[in-house]
């Protein structure tokens, strides 16, 4: 079986057990609780128990490993009054099977299949087929522009998803349907995750890896949902060939109680004429997510002409040629209601050479056309990945 990054996220260290029998919290993560119980059911195997402050049980579960903390088994998730609300099993710290909602009359509200992403992770080769002949008769200047595998970073035409270029389509198709995993719930772990991933030329969904994740819960739902996006899509093209493309993801969870709780989730969906945003406060101004008319660089989308402003002024440090540092440094950054980028933060770093640098070209960016929300020019967060490999002549 590939081993993908999804899984190197979670290593199970099994120790001799420190087993805390019974803990005192006064708060975890903004939930207010009284205890945690561990309880030894043999050496492999653990109950865990944690409480409300009324001593109503936030969820009944049970372990692989306790130092670290390890979920395993059965869990049963509780609400405040003591209603069972979800329940569902866990395989190493990952979601596993089928997970059930229920609401306070205990009548299924929703039900979500974990095991499709165990199936296709399983499946998933990493191998990435490609039209060999289609692309032997493309000119030099676009076979210059593939990668190993047949992939490109940059199209002639964007892929379409559900008949619409994707940029927007798929972020509302993404905001439908994410949920907030039950356990970031309770103990407030919402947080974006990053996927990179590819779409082959025949429009399959290939080979994502979480280059971003704060909870495996997160990065399964990210992945879950990403999987069922699978019948919608159409391929890139370039020069009028179906192509492999790869892409990189933010799959928005923070503030996910605001819109996509599995509880509230049903009153919250847009009808499909709306384009569904999300907006943080930042200094005092609103920064979106997604909006009606995205930002433009070069008169242009900027997932293929920002990139070739970044791959033109980019500076491999010569330092870090010499120590061999390469690989992909995530830049997060605002593109405001002049057009102007600021604020950018490294969301994955590499190592500070290359950071340095990927702050510094992203900064050194002449000014975008702003993205509009209801006709007026606003403030747009942006996620871009910043490639540093170290080549032939370098």
């Amino acid at each position: 079986m590939r081993k993908s990054l999804f899984y190197s996220l979670l290593i199970c260290i099994i120790l001799f057990p420190r087993v805390a029998l019974s803990q005192s919290n006064d708060n975890i993560n903004g939930v207010d609780l009284t205890k945690r119980v561990i309880t030894p059911v043999d050496t492999e195997k653990y109950e865990i128990r944690e409480f409300y402050s009324n001593d109503v049980p936030v969820f009944i579960g049970s372990l692989c490993s306790v130092d670290p903390l390890i979920r395993d088994g059965k869990y049963v998730f509780y609400d405040s009054s003591g209603n069972e609300i979800t329940t569902g099993n866990y395989t190493q710290g990952i979601p596993a099977g089928m997970w059930v909602y229920f609401d306070s009359n205990k009548d299924t509200l929703q039900v979500i299949d974990y095991q499709s992403v165990a199936d296709f992770l399983e499946e998933d080769n990493g191998i990435i087929p490609y039209d060999t002949m289609a692309m032997e008769s493309l000119s030099r200047k676009s076979k210059k522009l593939m990668k190993e595998g047949g992939i490109f970073m940059e199209v002639d035409e964007l892929p379409l998803f559900d008949g619409h270029v994707f940029t927007n389509s798929f972020s509302n198709f993404v905001r439908e349907n994410l949920i907030l995993p039950v356990y970031a719930e309770k103990y407030n772990l919402a947080d974006n995750v990053i996927i990179s991933f590819t779409l082959d030329y025949e429009g399959n969904i290939r080979n994502p890896e979480v280059m971003q994740t704060s909870l495996i819960d997160l990065s399964t739902e990210a992945i879950r949902v990403l999987l069922e996006s699978r019948e919608k899509w159409e391929p890139a093209k370039v020069e009028n060939k179906a192509v492999n493309v790869r892409f990189t993801w933010e799959f928005i969870f923070r503030d996910a109680q605001e819109y996509n709780s599995i509880w509230s989730k049903s009153d919250k969906i847009a009808d499909d004429t709306t384009i569904v945003n999300e907006e943080i406060q930042l200094n005092d101004t609103t920064v979106y997510y997604i909006v009606e008319q995205m930002p433009t660089f070069n008169n242009g989308d900027p997932a293929i002409e920002f990139r070739k402003f970044v791959a033109s002024e980019l500076v491999y440090p010569r330092e870090a040629i010499v120590k061999g540092y390469q690989g992909r440094v995530i830049v997060q950054f605002t593109v405001d209601s002049r057009g102007v980028v600021c604020n950018p933060t490294i969301v994955k770093g590499v190592h500070p050479l290359l950071d340095s640098e990927a702050i510094r070209v992203v900064m050194a960016s002449p000014r975008w056309t702003p993205g509009r929300q209801r006709g007026k020019a606003v403030s747009v967060l942006f996620t871009f990945p910043v490639n540093f490999a170290i080549g032939p002549g370098i």
